[in-house]
């Protein structure tokens, strides 16, 4: 279970199964928030600081995920944070088009929890156990 000393991780996913998915498969370690909109995830990020964020690249309407980054950068709070690109975009090319946007490292969908905990595990170091 998540502590107060775990790191916060913001997943802004327009899919709620997804949302469900990876509050999931990251919740024993870590604290989860989630936002199901670039509005609402500029607004969790004005609010509090995240450890990381995973960032869906297409949240459907409103702001994409290229957007929200790039606003993202400009607030305090996210400045600094590592962010991750959750996407099915998943041609040759795609890893690094989402890098050179600013973005800190990519995860295409679908993943597994494996897949999911080894690049956050890159820059979240899992909680000690006997902390």
């Amino acid at each position: 279970m998540a502590t107060e000393e775990s790191k916060s991780i913001l997943a802004v996913e327009d899919n709620f199964e997804t949302q469900v998915l990876i509050r999931h498969m990251l919740k024993k370690h870590y604290a989860i928030e989630t936002a199901s909109d670039g509005d609402t995830a500029l607004n969790k990020i004005q609010e509090q600081e995240f450890d990381l964020i995973l960032m869906d690249i297409n949240l459907g309407r409103g702001k994409t995920g290229e957007e929200v980054l790039q606003a993202a950068r400009k607030i305090d709070n996210g400045k600094s944070v590592p962010v991750i690109a959750l996407t099915a975009y998943a041609l040759q090319g795609d890893r690094e088009r989402f890098l050179e946007k600013g973005f800190d490292n990519y995860l295409s969908k679908p993943f597994t929890k494996e897949q999911l905990m080894l690049v956050v595990g890159k820059y979240l170091p899992l909680p000690s156990e006997s902390a």
